[in-house]
């Protein structure tokens, strides 16, 4: 490509979502900052995000939501805009590309190329994508595949993309994460944080999200997948989560079919490259002889991101390149921006 296009994808969170846009259908009299559910600190401080619950569809809206239905409205200025500057700077054509992060990957990877197809035509382009957006990459590359286009991908470059998951949802459905703890602070602001503590709401609101669920470690990977298999498919069962009664069974049965779908979907070498944090403590397994709702129920070391491991941050048949950045870092890391120059000028 003379001029690169980059189809940047944010992470889980990473993309604002809100009602319609005005000249859609939409409620009466919005502002722009009332169309926004994510994150608005109305909203918040309103306990207003019981609106972002979706149905036993994990599409339409749930029953503790107004009903009006909320869409990916743009990605978040406050992490990504340092990233999405960079890039412009480059002379890159950039096109910053929401998702709704609640939602399946599998529904998430389609829409995300009928985007593209929108913006880019049939123009070739480079996917860059942080956390999450990795795998909603891989689901648009099925996409892609399944309509005879998987050569207009030139590049996907994963920045600690959760490939075999991680344990931050376990450890998030047991009030031990720093993603669930920064939602139960926004729901219930003046709420202490305790471990192993649920709130109701959040508990409700977070159980009806297939996409967190799809976060959670594969069955099929990691040391517990190969030590304690039984353990590994408790992980897939609602009554594991003790102390989280929203979970819901349908949505772990779902995840594990979505990572069926995934594997091996992956663009070919060496048109994939990953990058994985390292040298900060990142939980990699549970402790055996602990619960799981205690902090020291769970074994960690140096080789991750702080929520990604290092070796769950490649698919198989990809060696991850290595970088000492944290997770919730690299949007915002120089050597990240100066490792994607090359990555994305060789595509």
């Amino acid at each position: 490509m003379l001029t690169p296009n980059v189809v940047l994808l944010p992470g889980l969170f990473g993309s604002a979502l809100g009602y319609p846009p005005p000249g859609s259908a939409t409620k009466a009299n919005l502002t722009p900052l009332a169309q926004i559910v994510w994150l608005n600190p109305l909203d918040v401080f309103a306990g207003n995000l019981s609106n972002l619950q979706l149905a036993a569809d994990g599409l339409t809206p749930g029953p503790a939501s107004d009903g009006q239905p909320v869409y990916p409205l743009g990605v978040l200025a406050s992490t990504y805009q340092p990233l999405i500057d960079f890039m412009v700077l480059q002379g890159w054509n950039v096109y910053p590309l929401g998702y709704d992060w609640r939602k399946s990957i599998l529904v998430s990877g389609p829409a995300v190329w009928t985007a593209i197809q929108a913006y880019f035509g049939t123009e070739p382009f480079v996917i860059v994508a942080h956390s999450m957006g990795g795998l909603v990459a891989r689901s648009c590359y099925k996409a892609m595949l399944a309509a005879g286009a998987e050569a207009q991908l030139k590049g996907l470059i994963t920045l600690g993309t959760p490939h075999f998951g991680s344990w931050a949802p376990v450890r998030g459905f047991f009030a031990l994460d720093a993603y669930y703890n920064l939602l139960m602070s926004a729901i219930s602001w003046f709420q202490e944080t305790r471990y192993g503590y649920h709130n109701a709401q959040l508990d409700s609101l977070i159980g009806s999200w297939p996409g967190w669920y799809e976060l959670l470690p594969f069955r099929n990977h990691g040391p517990l997948a190969t030590n304690d298999p039984a353990t590994a498919a408790l992980l897939y069962t609602a009554g594991f989560y003790v102390t989280a009664p929203g979970i819901q069974q349908h949505w772990l049965d779902s995840a594990a079919a979505t990572q069926d779908a995934i594997q091996g979907v992956v663009p070919p070498f060496p048109l994939t490259t990953c990058v994985a944090g390292e040298n900060f403590e990142t939980p990699y397994e549970l402790a055996p002889g602990y619960p799981p709702y205690l902090p020291i129920g769970y074994l960690s070391d140096g080789r991750g991101d702080v929520i990604v491991p290092s070796d769950y941050a490649a698919p198989t048949g990809v060696s991850p390149t290595l970088v000492t950045v944290s997770h919730g870092d690299f949007p915002f890391n120089r050597s990240i921006y100066d490792l994607l120059i090359p990555l994305v000028w060789r595509a």
